[in-house]
């Protein structure tokens, strides 16, 4: 039975040329996302498989459920009797035999030492190597390179994630002549046939210049400042009282060795005013003044950072205030709410007072890929607590904003 592959666009078919050369034992690819690596990779490892008998593909991405996506992909496009023996897929173990005796294994590079068990006698594929920590990669993974001889070939798909990595080491080898049993291709999601250039026209506008330049663009972007046009969105002067209007608050603790600041926002999403306080604020004070400003301003919501001293302010605030949310920050949380607060000064649709101090805080504020291709924003020097606070405010307005879209009529009865 003939197998139906997927139709290469050019940048594809030069890693064919690059994965047929027997002079290229270890294939560095990295392109922006979505944008057919692994798809590439995937249809040359079952063609591998399927030319000729007795084959093996290790097949490691960093977690369970990525595995999962190719190995469902796989069975999807080219299952059939005659061409795959058996397959199975659990916890820890997955793997398509084909009718030739040659196999696709699956194993996730969170399960650490387990890896250790197969022996490869093909191909070894490490998906999105960025994701994949470097002593895993070190440890696990490349001493099968000295059991298994020549017989076996790398190739390492991936999204770039600064210079800070493996994958960049990998990576300049395969452009550097004192390698030459290395190669590296590179691709951006406009080379894509398949990817719109209008929907990418539309990422490039939502999103940082340096995080777009990497995940779109695939370039090898060190740790960035994320905030653009901040000189267009600091125009305010001070808002010392309030006109009559909506207003927000976002309030981010730091009792203990760090400032505390509210950020208000009015009904426009504008940052109008903020306080700050720093060094060991007395936790009776901060109530009172939050108090005294839910007063003046007659917040419709009041957001509060509930992690480490923030839970029993809330609680202390809710004796008095009817209108206290909470915002717990994690990874995920604060990966969000930032996004949001970038959005904002992307597309122009905050303005902010213009003051020095916040200015060097957006400036100074920026995104590092960690190891293991974990995202982080955080303050490059200084400060970042009128930064956050001002996305939990931001947060706050994009939560309890007044929304058409949920707005009961009740016929005669609305007025």
């Amino acid at each position: 039975m003939e197998l139906v592959f997927i139709k290469p666009h050019q940048k594809q078919k030069e890693v064919i040329k690059s994965l047929d050369n027997p002079k290229y034992q270890n294939v560095v690819i990295c392109a922006g996302r979505q944008s057919g690596k692994s798809a590439i990779v995937l249809n040359y490892c079952v063609k591998y498989c399927n030319d000729d008998a007795g084959r093996k593909v290790l097949w490691v991405s960093p977690k369970y459920s990525q595995c999962k996506e190719v190995y469902n992909e796989i069975l999807d496009k080219f299952y059939h009797p005659l061409i795959v023996k058996s397959h199975k897929c659990g916890k820890g173990e997955m793997e398509i035999v084909f009718s030739n005796g040659s196999k696709i294994l699956f194993r996730s590079a969170a399960s650490g030492d387990s890896l250790r068990g197969p022996t490869v006698r093909g191909i070894l594929v490490i998906d999105e190597m960025r994701d994949i920590p470097r002593d895993v990669v070190d440890s696990v993974l490349l001493p099968m390179l000295n059991t298994a001889g020549k017989a076996l070939k790398v190739i390492i798909t991936s999204t770039p994630a600064g210079k800070s990595n493996i994958l960049y080491e990998w990576w300049l080898r395969g452009n550097s002549d004192e390698y030459p049993n290395y190669i590296s291709h590179r691709w951006t999601c406009y080379d894509t046939p398949t990817i719109s250039p209008t929907l990418l026209e539309e990422r490039k506008r939502d999103t940082p210049d340096a995080i777009f330049r990497q995940e779109y663009l695939a370039e090898f972007v060190d740790s960035s400042s994320v905030f653009d046009n901040i000189d267009d969105a600091l125009v305010l002067e001070p808002m010392n009282e309030p006109v009559p209007g909506t207003y927000y608050m976002g309030v981010d603790i730091g009792l203990i060795r760090d400032a505390t600041v509210c950020c208000i926002i009015d009904e426009s999403g504008n940052l109008v005013k903020y306080y700050r306080w720093v060094d060991d604020l007395d936790t009776n004070f901060l109530i009172a003044e939050i108090n005294r400003l839910n007063e003046k301003w007659k917040f419709k919501k009041v957001m509060v950072e509930s992690n480490n001293q923030g839970g029993p302010v809330i609680d202390l605030l809710r004796n008095t205030m009817s209108n206290v949310v909470e915002f717990n920050t994690n990874s995920n949380s604060k990966l969000t709410i930032i996004n949001n607060l970038i959005s904002q000064f992307k597309t122009g649709a905050i303005k902010c007072v213009n003051d020095n101090l916040l200015r060097d805080e957006l400036e100074s504020f920026i995104f590092i890929q960690k190891d293991g291709g974990y995202m982080q924003f955080r303050a490059g020097t200084g400060h970042d607590d009128i930064v956050m606070s001002l996305a939990i405010a931001i947060e706050c307005f994009l939560q309890h904003k007044f929304n058409p879209r949920y707005l009961r009529i009740y016929g005669d009865d609305f007025n």
